[in-house]
């Protein structure tokens, strides 16, 4: 089914007040070569900041061309009215996942997990999920990313996936995901899966990790929230590297 989007930031948003219509547009997607790439994307301001740097631009250029592109941040919406494109509503990839992971019971034999612990895996396993825990890894670390690259790519040529989702942060999740795709592209692959880079969002559905309240929420001010608790470590982000975003705004704006 085709879902509404609006063009700001160099995504074409999809633009609805819920995950119904998103998860059936889901289940039904199938991927045709020269078409949408098979990701699911939630950027954020921290991420739109991230992937206007240089060193991202060939990322950014290639997962603009994603099938599913939600707006994660609520600044990403009052930033569209202001651009007169008038995005619905935040659509964040933990709330997707919370109202969405049931539905998936189905395919849990054809999914894949590649998530940050053993304990999330283990719970995951529970359900008859495939699961793989990466080693921490440094993104610039191409041998290291290589040999992950090769043992997923073996683990779906053994077990065929119609899903794959990833959990182990921006921007490793999206240079993993991009190389196992052209890795399996590359290969011929008939069935290619619909790679869900979705973060944190298992960890906050097992209750593994803290979100914010309901109130932070609700306000699209999640990352205060997140401020408050680990104030020395996301000061940087959130004043510093994140205040660009006005200047990105602008440009778009200018556009």
């Amino acid at each position: 089914m085709a879902l509404s989007k609006e063009h700001i930031f160099g995504f074409d948003f999809i633009n609805d007040h819920g995950y119904d219509n998103i998860l059936k547009a889901v289940l039904s997607w199938e991927y045709k070569k020269g078409a949408a790439l098979p990701f699911f994307i939630t950027p954020n301001v921290d991420q739109i900041v991230k992937f206007e740097q240089e060193e991202y631009s060939s990322l950014k250029a290639f997962l603009s061309q994603s099938a599913f592109i939600l707006p994660d941040g609520q600044p990403i919406v009052w930033s569209s009215k202001l651009l007169g494109k008038s995005l619905s509503s935040r659509l964040t990839g933990a709330d997707f996942f919370k109202e969405s992971f049931l539905a998936f019971e189905p395919y849990y034999k054809e999914s894949l997990f590649v998530v940050s612990s053993e304990i999330l895996a283990s719970k995951l396993k529970e359900r008859g999920i495939h699961t793989y825990v990466p080693p921490f890894f440094n993104i610039n670390d191409d041998a290291l990313i290589n040999k992950m690259t090769e043992e997923i790519v073996q683990m779906l040529n053994k077990n065929p996936c119609r899903f794959v989702f990833m959990g182990v942060g921006c921007p490793k999740q999206e240079i993993l995901s991009k190389n196992i795709f052209n890795a399996l592209e590359a290969m011929g692959a008939v069935n290619m899966p619909l790679f869900l880079l979705l973060g944190a969002s298992y960890e906050f559905y097992y209750k593994l990790r803290k979100r914010a309240p309901k109130f932070f929420q609700k306000l699209g001010i999640e990352w205060f929230y997140r401020f408050i608790q680990e104030p020395r470590r996301m000061f940087q982000r959130y004043f510093v590297d994140d205040i660009k975003f006005i200047s990105i705004l602008f440009r778009e704006w200018g556009k």
